[in-house]
């Protein structure tokens, strides 16, 4: 049995309208709570202060646990922000405090926005964006779907806290999926199936494990040990669930195909980056990735502009490849991208589906 299995990011949540980012979460914020709850709180008082340095609110929070130091210094990035904490001293419990109070705020917002959203009909989009593919990587994905027989099964990791990527899948008729497959790939004789579906940092009431991906990524002097371990996401996950992080290990490993959707591929999540190297990176290895970004820049990516479309092609690679500090790069050509494709879980666009009615905003 042949395993594809996707890697998904807030990016899901955005395309079917959910409004999920930090960003939105802040604008909420400053509209629902009062300035005593702001100035009390040492994440809200300083995402007032400048909102746009805190887009990415795990790395901020992680580096607002050092004083003077910027984005660039630290993380050798292009932006150059520095956090504000020269304005008063640090204090850890009031850091922790209000850490938890922005966690509770933050379930409570995206919870709301759960209930508002319709669940989405991706059934058509789950594999026609294959034919958007280059003529080269199309092959390899159709050679993978035909080399050992069997039925393909698609696993899902999810980095959302929502639920909306398992009801979305669960209402998925999989048969279907498997006709639209052969359309695609006239050889493919099997079915694909449903396989896991994984939390990876918990979901809403269970968890939303918020922080960083090491103990580089925070200033661990100013904290006791106990609690700046529950500043860091993989000791999270492994409290909750000891087996975890070796079973979605596991599971990128036995996979033939990965695909991520809708991540930035960050810092704070590192580790799962450098386990997808390694695991291409492995002697025997023959495993392809694809990626797809959006890029809001660039609302159509062609090939028709070569020198734009391989400049994109070689900056969406390099998203993942800077983790990789051996430099090694002969896995490059099993790296496959896709930017802004208008199929990848589109929501179908039809009143009627299956015989029942579907919502049509999206």
């Amino acid at each position: 049995m042949i395993e594809v299995t996707f890697l998904i990011g807030n990016g899901f949540d955005i395309l079917h309208g959910m409004k999920t980012t930090y960003s939105n979460f802040y604008d909420y914020a400053e509209k629902t709570f009062n300035e005593d709850k702001i100035k009390s709180n040492f994440f809200y008082n300083q995402i007032k202060e400048d909102v746009s340095k805190w887009s990415d609110f795990e790395l901020a929070m992680g580096l607002s646990t050092f004083d003077g130091v910027s984005f660039k210094d630290k993380l050798n990035l292009a932006n150059d922000t520095k956090t504000n904490l020269n304005k008063k001293e640090f204090n850890s419990e009031e850091f922790m405090n209000s850490l938890q109070e922005f966690r509770m705020d933050f379930q409570s917002y995206l919870s709301a926005e759960q209930k508002r959203i319709q669940i989405p009909n991706i059934e058509d989009s789950l594999v026609t964006f294959f034919k958007d593919l280059k003529p080269g990587a199309l092959k390899d994905v159709n050679n993978l779907f035909n080399q050992q027989g069997g039925d393909i099964k698609f696993n899902f990791i999810t980095f959302n806290y929502t639920s909306l990527l398992e009801l979305t899948l669960n209402k998925v008729n999989w048969i279907n999926v498997s006709n639209r497959a052969r359309e695609i790939f006239p050889s493919f004789k099997f079915q694909i199936i449903l396989g896991e579906i994984e939390y990876v940092h918990e979901r809403i009431g269970s968890g939303t494990f918020l922080g960083v991906n090491d103990a580089s990524q925070i200033n661990v002097e100013r904290f006791k040990e106990e609690d700046a371990q529950i500043i860091i996401k993989p000791y999270l996950i492994r409290e909750n669930d000891r087996y975890k992080i070796d079973q979605l290990t596991t599971m990128i490993k036995r996979s033939g195909l990965l695909i991520i959707f809708g991540m930035s591929l960050g810092e704070t999540d590192k580790l799962w980056w450098e386990e997808i190297l390694g695991s291409m990176k492995s002697l025997d290895s023959s495993q392809l990735l694809l990626i797809h970004y959006y890029d809001s820049n660039k609302k159509s990516l062609t090939r028709n502009n070569p020198r734009q479309y391989f400049e994109m092609q070689k900056n969406i690679r390099n998203l993942i490849l800077r983790y990789d500090k051996s430099e090694n790069l002969k896995e490059v050509e099993r790296i496959m991208t896709l930017c802004n494709n208008d199929k990848i879980f589109k929501h179908i666009d039809r009143k009627e589906y299956r015989g029942h009615t579907v919502d049509t905003r999206f």
